[in-house]
């Protein structure tokens, strides 16, 4: 069982941060989900190498991980899924510092070069030439809707402090 207060370690990222922390009456925390996260990518990340070294045809790591979750998930339903309720609370910030990079690491990592080069075609158009689309687009559609909904831009007051 969980105690009443969860584990949590002050965590700060920079000074700036701080500040930020404080004026927000509170600071960031590295609490025990964002480590329940952390285990199960290393267990993605190992169980992709011990498929890649022995040959192992198991489908896609991903669903090991899913399995993993799902299995830590029902430990703590049949537990008292109230006392956990907070524990797994989305804090994004944490997943972009630390989960994030090293996902992309592993995929950059074990990406196949031929296959990336043999697909170069295919990663510009969806790459380079989507964003113009959508950045097209997504500016169409804004000029359209100052014009048609009677939108005016406003502008930010710096001495007075308003809008």
């Amino acid at each position: 069982m969980v105690s009443d207060e969860l584990v949590r370690v002050p965590f700060v990222f920079s000074e700036a941060a701080a500040e930020h922390a404080e004026e927000e009456g509170g600071g960031e925390t590295f609490d025990i989900g964002i480590l329940v996260i952390l285990f199960l990518l290393m267990v993605y990340m190992l169980f992709e190498a011990y498929k890649h070294k022995s040959g192992v045809v198991f489908g896609h790591e991903a669903s090991l991980v899913t399995l993993t979750g799902l299995c830590i998930s029902a430990i703590f339903l049949y537990q008292n899924a109230n006392d956990y309720a907070e524990l797994f609370k989305f804090n994004g910030e944490l997943f972009f510092y630390f989960v994030l990079p090293p996902i992309v690491f592993a995929s950059g990592f074990n990406m196949y070069r031929k296959k990336f080069f043999a697909n170069i075609t295919n990663i510009v158009l969806f790459g380079v030439i989507g964003t113009f689309i959508a950045f097209g687009t997504f500016s169409g559609l804004t000029v359209l809707a100052f014009d048609n909904l009677n939108i005016t831009q406003t502008q930010y007051d710096i001495e007075k402090e308003i809008w």
